[in-house]
């Protein structure tokens, strides 16, 4: 069964490899359309991270997407890539710590 948008963000602290961001200050905002979406924040600052429901001024990164299909992307049925190009999923901002992103979390 697909998880929630909100389990995912409350799964992230579990997940993050903090020695992989040890030297990264980013912050990720995410902005989720349609039933169970809602704008999320993710922050690193030296290594720490701080996840929450709402916004941050200024964020490195924008993600914006439909809640449906970002649960699709992050439970890897969904290549991003492809989201992107279709316009499912969009990216705004330092496309590099866009990319970085993923390695930040173990699957």
């Amino acid at each position: 069964m697909a998880r929630s948008v909100k389990e995912y963000f409350e799964a992230m602290p579990a997940a993050f490899q903090k020695e992989v961001a040890a030297k990264l200050n980013a912050t990720y905002q995410f902005d989720l359309g349609g039933e169970g979406g809602g704008k999320w924040f993710v922050q690193i600052r030296d290594g720490a991270l701080e996840v929450g429901e709402g916004e941050r001024e200024k964020p490195d990164v924008v993600m914006t997407a439909l809640a449906t299909d970002y649960v699709e992307i992050a439970e890897g049925r969904a290549n991003p890539m492809l989201a992107m190009v279709t316009g499912k999923f969009k990216i705004s901002g330092n496309l590099g710590l866009a990319m970085k992103l993923q390695q930040l979390f173990k699957r």
